[in-house]
Parts: C-alpha cells; structure tokens; sequence
C-alpha cells in the first residue's frame, strides 16, 4: 500500500512538473505555421498605419494610439505591445506572430494553475482533487488548440483578444496564489496589476473584478460577507481599476467607433441584435467549430 501511494505521488510530481512543457509545446506545434502570415484586415490600421508605434520613446507616443477607431483606439497595452514589436522587426511579421504565439501559450499556463488549483480546493478536492492534475492539463490542452482561438492567435490587430485573455487569466491566477499565500503580499499586488494592465487592453476586462469576488465567494470564503470581510483591500483595488477603463472609454468619445461600426451608420439596437446572434453562434462553435469562417462579412440584423 505504502509502494502504491509513493508511486502514485511520483506520477502526479512527474505530471505536475512536464504539464506546462507539454502546453507550451503543443501551442508552439499548433502555431508555428503561422510566423508567415501577412498583414490581414485590421492590420492594416494597427500596423502599416499606424504612426504610434514607430518609436518607443517618450512613452506617451506608443501609450497614445490613434483615434480613429481601429482595433488599438483606447487601448494603450496593446499600442505598446505592437510599438515594441515594431522596434524589434519594423514591419516584417514574424516577432508581431511570436509575440501572438507567447501571449496565447502564457494564457494557456495561467489556465492550467487556475484548474489545477480550482479543482484542488476545499469545496472540490473530495471528489476531483486526485485527478486535478490530468483534468487541468486535459482542459488547457482543449482551451489552447480549440480551432476558435485561431483567429486571436494568427491575426495580429486579434491581439486585442489573446493579451486581454492572458490579463484576465493572469489577474484570477494571482488572487488564488494570494489566498493560498497570504502571507506573500506580491500575489494581490499582481494581481491588481494584471487587472490594470488588462483595462488598458480591451474593454471586456471590465468583468474582472466581478469575477474574483465571485471566485472567492463560490471556491475560497463561501459567502460574500466573509470574502469582503477578509479581502475587502483586494477587491476594492481591483474595482478601483474600472476608474482608468472609464477614462479611456470616455476618452473615446464612449463608442468603438468605426470598429464597432457605431461611426458608419449602425445603430446600437441593430447592433446589439447581431450581437446576440454572434453570441449564439460562437456557442455553437465552441461545441463542434464548423465550419468556421474568417469573415462573416458586413451584414447586421436590422429587425
């Protein structure tokens, strides 16, 4: 009995150890075709286009991208991103792709520590916490290769979506990191940070917050009173980077403009419905993606 549980230990310290390796390796596999794609779409706004990113100094020049709606518009972290890039390979694409490639497989890794750790807690562990490690390497392996994530990974202006992931991610993995190490004050630090950095990414960060408090509520304190009653600084912190996400929406002019097609004729109602319907669709990818498409197009629903 005693041989049988130091051999099991041996293969869950084994897998454990080589999960990260085997994540990383099969997005560099799934990926690595991608490194010659040329600009496509948004790219041209993002990149050729783009004045901001040709210098990295004085910072204020790449953290201030154009306003003319592209994909970067409002979005400083992913201006500066594309601006070190820009500094590194001019326009030749591969570092803009390897960049992709890095962001998308980080995100995969956060996602792995947040299952395996999700799967391990107290309100979990007595019926998956033996096989937390196999079905959180199963789960990020699925996440990371899934043919809808092609488009954010290949698709340089689609950094929007992979760097915000990877923050998102990023921000939940630290928390937890922090309630298992309290004592360590560098993991709600992080986290915050992830959350600040994610706000100046995209605006979907904006659910974040909400998230963790959830988290804590369902996986770590077991009711709201007792999350804000032990973390109250956290979460007040994480909030409190809505107020940056608000200014560079409002700097905006509050709408996405021409990237959401709010600034050529489409109205929000008509907007709001082909959003309801992308929904759907991309549940239904999620489950069996195909066919998938690269451009749908330019029709909305109208009625």
């Amino acid at each position: 009995m005693a041989e049988d549980r130091i051999g099991a230990g041996a293969v869950v310290a084994a897998l454990k150890a080589v999960a990260p390796i085997l994540v990383f390796v099969l997005v560099a596999a799934a990926y690595a075709n991608t490194f010659g794609v040329p600009f496509l779409f948004d790219d041209a706004v993002a990149v050729e286009r783009n004045p901001s990113i040709r210098q990295l100094w004085p910072l204020s020049v790449p953290l201030s991208p154009p306003p003319e709606g592209g994909t970067t518009t409002g979005r400083p972290v992913v201006n500066f991103s594309l601006a070190l890039n820009y500094a590194l390979s001019g326009e030749a694409v591969w570092s803009y792709h390897a960049f992709n490639l890095l962001i998308h497989a980080g995100a995969a890794l956060a996602l792995l520590g947040i299952m395996r750790r999700t799967l391990r807690s107290p309100a979990l562990r007595p019926a998956l916490g033996t096989a937390a490690g196999p079905l959180a390497l199963a789960v990020a392996a699925l996440w990371a290769l899934h043919p809808l994530q092609t488009e954010s990974v290949t698709g340089i202006a689609q950094r929007t979506e992979s760097l915000c992931g990877l923050f998102y991610l990023l921000t939940l993995y630290f928390f937890i990191l922090g309630t298992e190490s309290p004592a360590r004050r560098r993991w709600p630090v992080l986290a915050v940070a992830a959350c600040l950095l994610g706000m100046g990414t995209k605006e979907v960060m904006v659910t974040a917050p909400l998230l963790v408090l959830l988290y804590d509520r369902t996986f770590v304190a077991g009711s709201f009173a007792s999350a804000w009653r032990q973390r109250r600084g956290l979460h007040l912190a994480l909030a409190a980077t809505w107020v940056p996400l608000a200014w560079l929406v409002l700097g905006g002019g509050g709408t996405r403009g021409a990237s959401a097609g709010l600034g050529l004729g489409v109205t929000w109602w008509s907007y709001l419905l082909k959003q309801c319907e992308a929904l759907i669709l991309y549940l239904r990818l999620s489950v069996w993606p195909h066919p998938l498409v690269l451009d749908y197009g330019t029709g909305v629903v109208t009625a």
